[in-house]
């Protein structure tokens, strides 16, 4: 019973320690896949020209940081194209002869320069309201009358077309952050290469118990080997020691059985 029951809590551990296996390794290639695409779609960016924001598949995705689009300034309605602080919006992009020719009403994202360098800049997006050869006025729904943009074609970056995730901006925020990164980029990857690093330790060890097991096995072959060759020896070495008598009493038989008298040879 006893042997019956260590048996079976053997099979059982094996089974637990196969199944969080199994769930680490999906742990460990989510988060290599989340940094894989993380860092493709920085550096595809990059390399397309956008600066400040990433594109994957066309789509842009941006935190909201402020209430321009909030809500309508003057009767406090909300639409179903307004969107808040913390909401992270769908952006898809255009340029080009899209670009020139969007209509009004349309929110579009753009970049406003914050230097006459125009070296830095932050995007806005904001409805037009005035459409002119080559540039746009726009405006805040929840900003008053007098606060509108200049937006020339080839500032615009894309157009917002009510796609959006309420209250994951403030998460996308924090992960543009070096705290983010570190957060869900560079610890997780030290993470995966440590775990590795030490999965590879195990093998090595493992290999190397099995080659020294391997070649005890060999040593204690050819020691029994040794040993039986002795032993055979041994064992013929004594069987002509046995035999060597029995040869010898067998060349001369007549010596033990066969005497002369003297007095029949009187």
């Amino acid at each position: 019973m006893a042997a019956s029951r260590n048996k079976s809590e053997m099979a059982m551990s094996q089974k637990t320690k196969k199944i969080l296996n199994i769930v680490v390794d999906v742990i460990v290639f989510i988060i290599l896949a989340f940094a894989i695409i993380f860092c493709v779609s920085i550096i595809s960016s990059r390399a397309s020209g956008y600066e400040g924001y990433t594109v994957i598949f066309g789509r842009s995705y941006l935190a909201v940081r402020t209430d321009s689009m909030e809500k309508d300034y003057y009767t406090g309605e909300v639409g179903e194209d307004n969107f808040g602080p913390g909401d992270l919006i769908i952006i898809r992009m255009v340029e080009g002869e899209e670009a020139q020719n969007l209509e009004v009403g349309t929110i579009i994202t753009f970049k406003t320069t914050l230097n006459q360098d125009n070296t830095a800049y932050v995007l806005n997006t904001h409805r037009i309201i005035e459409s002119h050869d080559g540039w746009y006025t726009t405006h805040g729904d929840n900003a008053p009358e007098g606060t509108n943009e200049t937006v020339f074609v080839n500032d615009i970056v894309g157009i917002y077309e009510g796609d959006k995730i309420e209250g994951l901006g403030n998460f996308v925020l924090f992960m543009s952050s070096f705290g983010g990164f570190c957060t869900f980029v560079l610890v997780p990857s030290l993470l995966v290469v440590i775990y590795f690093a030490v999965n590879l330790v195990f093998v090595i060890k493992k290999e190397k118990a099995k080659q020294g097991a391997e070649a005890e096995e060999e040593n204690q072959k050819k020691l029994a080997e040794e040993k039986e060759r002795m032993r055979q020896e041994i064992l013929a070495e004594l069987a002509q020691q046995g035999n060597a008598p029995a040869a010898d009493s067998a060349e001369h038989p007549s010596q033990g059985g066969q005497t002369d008298s003297p007095e029949e040879d009187e």
